[in-house]
C-alpha cells in the first residue's frame, strides 16, 4: 500500500487517506471559513504525516488561503491509531482532498 522509505529512521510508508480511513481515532471537521459566501465552493488538496505516537502534522496544503486555514486547523486536531509495520512502529504520508460546496443552514 504505497511507497516504503527504508532509509528512514523511523520507517516512513505512504498511504492514501482513504486508506487510513479506519485508523483514525479522533476527527475534526473543518469549520465553514467565515466571511466566504454561503454558496462558495472549494478544495483543499492537504498532505499530511501521521507521527509515531499518531499525532498529525500537516505537510503542505494546496487550495485557497481561507479555506486552507480551515483545513490546517482542524487536521492538526486529528489523531491516528500509531501504525505498524513489520514490528515496527512507522510514520505515514497521508494525502486527502477536502471539499467544501457551500454552507450548511
Amino acid at each position: 500500500m504505497g511507497k516504503l522509505d527504508r532509509g528512514r529512521e523511523p520507517m516512513r510508508r505512504v498511504w492514501s487517506g482513504q486508506a487510513l480511513e479506519t485508523e483514525i481515532v479522533r476527527r475534526v471537521i473543518p469549520e465553514f471559513p467565515a466571511g466566504v459566501g454561503k454558496d462558495a465552493e472549494a478544495s483543499v488538496v492537504v498532505e499530511y504525516l501521521i507521527g509515531t505516537d499518531g499525532a498529525v502534522k500537516v505537510l503542505r496544503m494546496q487550495g485557497p488561503r481561507e479555506y486552507a486555514e480551515v483545513v490546517g486547523k482542524a487536521m492538526a486536531g486529528w489523531q491516528y491509531r500509531p501504525v505498524r509495520f513489520q514490528d515496527r512502529l512507522i510514520e505515514v504520508v497521508g494525502r486527502l482532498e477536502v471539499r467544501f460546496a457551500g454552507r450548511l443552514g
